[in-house]
């Protein structure tokens, strides 16, 4: 069969499958290319994750380690015992603020 403009349906068919390669030449490039923006989205992601796990650990010893402050006396008196106490309770109150700060600076960047 010859067409009105003087091509056959063989050419016909040569020009549809050299489209079709074409558009899957395409296709496959596009493909490559997301799939290497998908492998440095999770390279990143994997190390976000490791420093959030440091982080945790960090602010859980952190949190765990006992406060320990150094008294030069034998016999501690009521006041430096007092003063010890409130130490370390000034100790875990920033700590406590230093998580929290913490916390939403990594929920900030998620």
């Amino acid at each position: 069969m010859t067409l009105p403009d003087g091509g056959s349906d063989k050419e016909i068919a040569r020009l549809l499958r050299e489209k079709l390669r074409t558009e899957r030449e395409v296709w496959a490039k596009k493909e490559a290319m997301f799939e290497q923006e998908l492998l440095r989205v999770c390279r990143e992601n994997s190390e976000i994750n490791k420093e959030l796990r440091a982080a945790k650990q960090d602010n859980n010893q952190l949190l765990t380690k006992p406060a320990v402050k150094a008294v030069s006396s034998d016999a501690p008196s009521t006041s430096s015992t007092a003063s010890t106490a409130s130490a370390i309770e000034e100790l875990i109150r920033l700590l406590k603020d230093k998580l929290r700060t913490e916390r939403e600076e990594w929920a900030k960047k998620e």
